[in-house]
């Protein structure tokens, strides 16, 4: 495509151009010397094979009103320069190889319908028919760091609940079992206490405990006999050694404690 310095030019119009033969069509980019139409006002370059990208000089011509590059193979991005062409009324870059966002100044201009923009699959925007644009890749990162911060803060949490509750079930547990192993080792008042233990203070003998430990005043626990009757020798289950005396007068148990006392410690 030859350049261009003909200030003049009001309509170009290279519609599917046969410039070699009867099957070429124009096989160039668009070259920037068309920047130089100043006046020009409309500019038809549809169904060639122009390829490249839209270069920025050719959106400085401040008379443009009709701007048609549909079917060719430009690729790139729609340049943001776009919002210079003030007097711009008709826009077609449909079915090229255009990719990235599309310029907010296009979804500005009401009067050029989407579908002057469609065929070009990589295209994005917020104009209806194409795909939203991604985040950029600061944004994408930033927030996969908070993503990541937020996982990292909230798997602790369950984790420190866990740990805490399993160790207080455990702590649960093991007093549960300290305390039975205690309350069954341990000697209850009548059963493994001293004679006093199993020795009421109003002078009545807790019956069925001394008859448990002498196993119902067997001989073989007896130990003497005296004018209050006889006396047995018992071991308790803590280990303690009492002596019983088995007497009927019950008048007589100040002066029976006194002695069962002294008897204690003689063992």
């Amino acid at each position: 495509m030859p350049s261009f310095y003909m200030g003049s030019v009001l309509d170009l119009r290279l519609s599917r151009q046969k410039l070699y033969d009867v099957l070429s069509y124009i096989s160039s980019s668009i070259p920037s010397a068309l920047c130089h139409l100043t006046n020009l006002q409309s500019l038809q370059l549809e169904r060639n094979l122009l390829h490249g990208s839209i270069p920025s000089s050719l959106l400085h011509l401040p008379n443009l009103w009709y701007l048609s590059m549909a079917s060719n193979l430009l690729e790139g991005p729609i340049p943001l320069d776009i919002e210079s062409l003030n007097a711009l009324q008709y826009l077609d870059l449909s079915d090229n190889k255009l990719s990235g966002r599309i310029p907010l100044q296009i979804d500005g201009l009401l009067h050029i319908a989407p579908e002057t923009i469609t065929g070009n699959k990589d295209l994005c925007g917020s104009i209806q028919g194409f795909l939203p644009c991604p985040s950029s890749p600061t944004v994408n990162q930033e927030r996969n760091s908070k993503v990541k911060h937020n996982l990292l803060v909230f798997i602790p949490v369950p984790a420190l609940l866990f740990f805490v509750s399993t160790f207080a079930l455990v702590i649960f547990i093991l007093c549960r079992k300290y305390r039975a192993k205690a309350l069954k080792h341990d000697p209850s008042p009548t059963e493994n206490g001293y004679l006093f233990s199993i020795w009421n203070f109003d002078g009545k003998i807790a019956f069925e405990d001394i008859i448990k430990a002498t196993e119902d005043f067997d001989i073989k626990y007896c130990i003497g006999t005296g004018g209050y009757g006889s006396v047995y020798r018992v071991v308790l289950p803590s280990g303690k050694v009492v002596a019983l005396k088995n007497s009927t007068d019950w008048k007589l148990s100040s002066h029976l404690m006194i002695q069962v006392s002294e008897m204690r410690a003689s063992f």
